[in-house]
């Protein structure tokens, strides 16, 4: 009896872990509507992003960087595709020639990673809503990265 107990155990255990690792992965578009919206540095607002839901499968964004003068500093094209039961980030830089692309790894009501491990950098760029605010995070190796906060800008009515 006691080795029935334990096996069932191991059995729960297990599907368990499976269950979870379900519930995090990225399958579709409408779980990441979340990013939908106007996105900016406070007080400044020299960094922006916005999220534009396009179709089913595809978000755009863009993203953009200002110094003090209003002056463009770094500008970013940016897209999320569904294919099949994969989510993929496309950004295109200035200094690439091409989009880098990167898969999503897991996602939960409010957050998303995704990840380039044969990227330079970054390897991994990861998304965290909380009620008006976004928590980007880029991430390569040996610590090296950057935060990015912003609150969602308000909507002209």
């Amino acid at each position: 009896m006691q080795r029935l107990i334990y096996l069932l155990s191991i059995v729960i255990i297990i599907l368990n872990a499976h269950v979870e690792a379900a519930d995090s992965k990225c399958v579709s578009l409408t779980q990441l509507q979340w990013l939908v919206g106007n996105w900016q540095t406070t007080p400044d607002g020299n960094t922006q992003e916005s999220w534009l839901k396009i179709s089913d499968d595809t978000l755009t964004g863009t993203g953009s960087s200002r110094d003090a003068s209003g002056k463009l500093q770094q500008q970013e094209s940016m897209r999320l595709v569904q294919m099949q039961t994969e989510i993929f980030y496309l950004a295109k830089v200035g200094h690439n020639s091409l989009p880098v692309a990167f898969r999503a790894k897991n996602c939960t009501a409010n957050t998303v990673t995704f990840e380039n491990p044969n990227h330079d950098f970054p390897k991994q760029i990861e998304y965290l809503r909380t009620e008006n605010t976004l928590l980007v995070n880029v991430s390569g190796n040996n610590g090296r990265g950057f935060k990015v906060h912003y609150q969602l800008k308000p909507s002209a009515n």
